[in-house]
């Protein structure tokens, strides 16, 4: 298997590499292993470099949807850490 360049890997990749597993048939918190703030909340850098909230990727990935200006994620878990798609 050839090595990519950070460039090469898709925003995709680059948010379930830092995924911790959770059940797909529970309903458990799906907890952020990459980076975190201090408040909890996950972060890594996009394609293009961009330093992005995992939260906010996770949602715009898996429903296809930029979030609108001025418009927030919450969590319905009330856990920073969580990437759950069905808690955000």
């Amino acid at each position: 298997m050839s090595k990519r360049k950070p460039s090469e890997v898709s925003d995709m990749e680059r948010l379930w590499m830092r995924t911790g597993y959770a059940d797909p048939r529970g309903n458990d918190c799906m907890l952020w292993h990459g980076a975190k703030l201090r408040s909890g909340y996950g972060q890594l850098h996009d394609k293009s470099g961009k330093l992005r909230y995992a939260h906010i990727m996770m949602h715009e990935i898996t429903t296809g949807k930029k979030v609108p200006r001025g418009k927030v994620i919450r969590h319905l878990c009330n856990n920073p850490s969580c990437v759950r798609p069905s808690h955000l």
